[in-house]
């Protein structure tokens, strides 16, 4: 069926406390060291805190599970406008012009992991439905719906996902969500 949302005024930081618990609980299991670094108070955001929560779990669980042992996984939290958005050397996805936007303010939620990282020839089908990568580095094999769920989640919210990965230097997937 059809992806829904059910947008209310809610304070990001709860949504970031229910991930931080997941990531202090992923470190223990994987033994990766954890730097979180978010404001003390944000304003409220409009969008689905459950569907927010279920894409930042995903990119969250992606970074673990792609990072080899004792690795790195970091999440910061800031506010930003549109101009600070940069397309890069990154895979995006476009902003839905029918969702009305407060004022040009996005939330920005990056998450950025030591693993391998993913080949260039690669990075632009990630986003694409039942996609895995196929490179031997990975050691872990994926349904190739967590991305492109993830996608389309932020796209519905009116938000923009990138990713920027280069191998042996780990991937940073980065969500912008209208305030």
């Amino acid at each position: 069926g059809a992806l829904t949302i059910d947008k209310k005024d809610f304070n990001p930081l709860e949504l970031l406390s229910n991930i931080s618990e997941c990531m202090m609980a992923n470190s223990h299991k994987y033994g990766h060291k954890v730097a979180i670094d978010v404001p003390d108070a944000l304003n409220p955001i409009y969008a689905d805190q459950e569907r927010l929560q279920q894409v930042l779990q995903n990119v969250v669980n992606n970074a673990f599970k792609f990072t080899p042992d004792n690795g790195n996984v970091a999440l910061n939290l800031s506010v930003t406008s549109q101009e600070n958005i940069h397309e890069g050397d990154v895979c995006i996805v476009g902003v839905n012009p029918k969702i009305k936007k407060r004022a040009n303010q996005y939330v920005e939620i990056m998450i950025q992991d030591s693993g391998p990282g993913i080949p260039d020839d690669q990075i632009a089908h990630v986003f694409k439905r039942f996609y895995t990568t196929s490179s031997p580095n990975f050691g872990v094999q994926g349904s190739g719906l967590g991305l492109y769920l993830t996608r389309e989640l932020v796209k519905i919210h009116g938000g923009v996902l990138i990713v920027n990965s280069k191998l042996g230097r780990g991937t940073v997937s980065v969500s912008y969500t209208h305030l």
